[in-house]
């Protein structure tokens, strides 16, 4: 076994990094993923965030205009979407996940700035577009997958066009598809 490993590594097929052993491919790409989530993070939006105050005002009126109270929690999230670059929201069933996404998607409408909505898979996307009333698209769908090509159009060329991308049942996307998507994200909008 050592001189079949020893031998797939000179091929590069595997990468050996202390007790664990990859698929090359697969750790470049985890890789790849990490730095790109990093550098999406630290990167400056053109602009700015709003300041939490002017946040907690915007927030105040998506709530009068919804006939709506958001919980801490639900506050907090929405507040820190609006100022920040990256954002994981989580919750059990009931959570209120829903409500909260909608409120992040009111508040990037009052600061102008363009939203899109992506998920995994087909039903994920038609849900989301259902409960938001906005549309959704699968990740293929948003990247533009061209079957002729095998490639995506959306990628570091040719960029999706939108400050805010909200993306549903991520911890669905494979290694592969997680890649392109965030290659096809600018760390600039």
């Amino acid at each position: 076994v050592t001189e079949a490993m020893d031998h797939l590594k000179k091929q590069r097929e595997f990468t050996i990094e202390e007790d664990r052993v990859y698929r090359s491919e697969l750790f470049q790409a985890e890789f790849e993923i990490a730095s790109r989530l990093r550098f999406i993070a630290r990167t400056p939006s053109p602009g700015g965030a709003p300041s939490k105050a002017e946040a907690e005002k915007m927030l105040r009126e998506i709530e009068a205009s919804r006939k709506i109270e958001f919980a801490a929690h639900q506050r907090e999230a929405v507040i820190q979407a609006s100022r920040s670059k990256l954002m994981v929201l989580t919750g059990g069933p009931g959570t209120g996940k829903t409500t909260t996404v909608l409120g992040i998607i009111d508040l990037f409408r009052r600061l102008r700035k363009p939203v899109m909505l992506c998920a995994p898979t087909g039903r994920a996307a038609k849900r989301l577009s259902e409960t938001t009333g906005m549309e959704a698209k699968t990740i293929h769908r948003l990247l533009e997958f061209n079957p002729h090509t095998g490639k995506f159009t959306k990628n570091e060329g040719d960029h999706l066009g939108a400050h805010g991308i909200i993306v549903d049942e991520a911890s669905m996307i494979d290694t592969g598809l997680m890649t392109d998507f965030l290659r096809a994200v600018s760390p600039y909008s």
